[in-house]
């Protein structure tokens, strides 16, 4: 019984996501190029999940699109992205 319902609590979690991203909020976790936007509700609590483009990572995103479609491999747009000292999603390096 305990399997059962571990099994059908994962599929009512994997549905009310899919439900999420179909309306086109964020699914679970941070994306970069993008900052969550908490609104205020009326009770005073937050509705999570919409997404707002932060433009200066935006343009880091657009150069990683660009260089690859120009036929720059991965592992030296990580290089050219570190060299040039830009923080990567946690605010580290960019790893390959």
């Amino acid at each position: 019984m305990g399997a059962l319902y571990v099994r059908q609590l994962s599929e009512k979690t994997h549905r009310g996501l899919r439900g999420r991203v179909e309306a086109g909020k964020s699914g679970g976790g941070i994306t970069y190029g993008y900052d969550m936007v908490r609104t205020p509700k009326p009770d005073g609590t937050f509705d999570a999940g919409e997404r707002q483009i932060n433009e200066s990572e935006a343009q880091i995103v657009r150069r990683i699109f660009e260089a690859y479609a120009g036929g720059m491999p991965p592992r030296k747009i990580v290089f050219m992205l570190n060299q040039e000292g830009i923080p990567g999603p946690r605010g580290k390096g960019w790893g390959a």
